[in-house]
């Protein structure tokens, strides 16, 4: 991905990591937001910029590019080396600050990060909106009824994507002690992947974590939700006595 040469800062070793190891994702988002972003401007005059860095004390005006379908984003890098790649003829200028500045700048719009390397990472408005709220996208935590008549068994296709990534994430969190998954409806919605956690840090955390890690790890049509692990209602009996955990904590 990276020139011999190219030193990687923080926001550019954790992006790569990420890419590699969906469980990272969580950290790559939260670092994006604090580390230092750059994106090109159009450059009026010669003496707009020093080293290539905007220097006018003026509202700033971001450069827009079109994708292949005419589709108009702002790009954005990781480093003034990614801007030089992107554009190796060409002088442009560069505003940098905090990635929860830039974002905050071009709410709504269609964004790429690195648009022009082989890991371009592209943010569409609403996951920007998501991650600038700390909602990346909604959460789902069951709860059960005791008169609730549910659907509970073995997935028909097993989502080994997903149990790879959970493992991953599951593996950086010491407070779980084992997860189960299995297929789960409650006659109102189609069946779909249900994990269930016995975990002894903060549940409403993990559910948030593991649902950011799980991002893009999901077959077409379904989705996750997380429980916590209770021997009072049928699904924890039932994974305890019917069900091998995918993951379970090395003492």
């Amino acid at each position: 991905m990276w020139e011999d040469s190219k030193i990687m800062n923080k926001l550019e070793k954790i992006f790569e990591e990420a890419i590699k190891e969906p469980g990272k994702r969580i950290e790559f988002y939260k670092t994006l937001l604090e580390e230092k972003v750059y994106a090109i401007i159009p450059i009026d005059s010669d003496e707009d910029i020093k080293d290539g860095k905007y220097v006018k004390d003026n509202k700033v005006r971001l450069l827009t590019l079109k994708n292949q379908n005419e589709i108009e984003f702002f790009p954005v890098f990781t480093s003034v080396e990614e801007i030089r790649k992107a554009f190796p003829k060409h002088n442009v200028g560069y505003v940098e600050g905090p990635g929860r500045w830039y974002f905050n700048l071009v709410r709504g719009k269609n964004v790429i990060l690195n648009p022009f390397s082989e890991n371009a990472k592209p943010f569409v408005p609403q996951e920007i909106e998501d991650m600038l709220n700390g909602n990346l996208f909604d959460v789902k935590k069951t709860a059960i009824n005791k008169d609730q008549q549910i659907m509970i068994g073995k997935p028909k296709v097993y989502p080994e994507k997903l149990v790879n990534t959970l493992k991953s994430y599951f593996e950086r969190n010491k407070d779980v002690r084992t997860a189960f998954l299995v297929e789960y409806s409650n006659g109102e919605d189609r069946p779909h992947s249900l994990v269930i956690v016995d975990t002894e840090g903060d549940m409403e955390r993990l559910v948030r974590e593991a649902s950011i890690a799980a991002k893009g790890s999901l077959e077409d049509g379904n989705y996750v939700e997380f429980m916590e692990l209770d021997l009072s209602n049928t699904i924890g009996v039932h994974v305890i006595n019917s069900e091998t955990p995918f993951y379970k904590r090395e003492n």
